[in-house]
């Protein structure tokens, strides 16, 4: 197989797990690769995306079909963060996961770290508050490579979902490995947490940004680009329509046509928000 055939399969996996993961709420990144695999039907495993080319499709996909509702959701979910941070203060929480890094959607729970030498004494502070939770057991691969088994608390608070794992006071100090690329969990504090909420201070484009990114789509030709409405237009590669919503700088004539087309990149030239852009 060439490197472009193999390239190809990779992105259709990488597209078609994604879209399990967001519409299904699979959240275990093999799974979703095996799945999307036998739905394409490829056979050779060898040709499997890596988790992180999964993730970029992933937030792609998000892009393109939520909308300015997943970045609301988001919002929702960091606020919600926030709030139980604060009862957890003495806790030292840290918020993980999907509400960290804005791929987040309505499956998704926030997740916190949170840290005591004692688990019991973690249960008795939210049965205090009249919280009631759900005793769930993760596993986690640590820092040295073996494997870990932590407590965590699941509790629905104002309608959305938290889960809460305890850690020893000591395991402030090294994250275990994600199960993206196997780097340290990456950690967030309230300060950070709050800064997520704030535009003005934070650089997460997630929160900042009024509409979605535009995914980088690769158009095949001009003729592929089907009008979706007043300002969104659908692209349709292997009769597939993939839509594609553009919410242009002055008016919907300036959405993408074929008179667009950017010669030195092959992609459609738009006017966004952002100015002029190459989808």
């Amino acid at each position: 197989m060439s490197k472009r055939k193999a390239l190809e399969v990779r992105t259709r996996v990488a597209q078609e797990a994604a879209r399990i993961m967001s519409e299904h709420g699979v959240r275990d990144f093999r799974l979703a690769k095996e799945k999307a695999a036998s739905h394409i039907g490829i056979a050779d495993r060898r040709q499997m995306p890596r988790n992180t080319e999964i993730e970029s499709a992933l937030r792609d996909y998000q892009n393109l079909f939520s909308g300015t509702g997943r970045v609301r959701h988001l919002r929702r979910l960091r606020e919600a963060c926030l709030e139980a941070m604060h009862a957890l203060r003495d806790f030292q929480p840290r918020l993980v996961g999907p509400v960290l890094s804005g791929l987040a959607d309505e499956h998704s729970p926030v997740l916190l770290h949170v840290f005591w030498d004692s688990q019991e004494e973690v249960e008795l502070f939210l049965q205090a508050r009249g919280i009631a939770t759900e005793l769930l057991e993760k596993r986690l691969r640590l820092p040295s490579g073996r494997h870990g088994y932590y407590p965590a608390y699941r509790s629905e608070v104002g309608g959305v979902w938290h889960q809460a794992l305890v850690f020893p006071q000591n395991g402030l100090r090294e994250a275990p490995r994600s199960p993206l690329d196997g780097e340290p969990m990456k950690r967030a504090d309230i300060r950070q947490v709050r800064s997520l909420l704030n535009p003005e201070t934070s650089s997460d484009p997630e929160s900042a940004c009024i509409v979605p990114m535009l995914a980088r789509i690769r158009l095949l030709s001009p003729r592929s680009l089907v009008k979706q409405g007043q300002s969104g237009y659908g692209v349709r590669q292997a009769d597939t329509l993939v839509r594609l919503i553009v919410v242009p700088l002055m008016a919907a004539d300036t959405a993408p046509d074929p008179g667009q087309w950017c010669g030195p990149c092959g992609r459609i030239k738009v006017f966004t928000e952002r100015g002029l852009s190459c989808l």
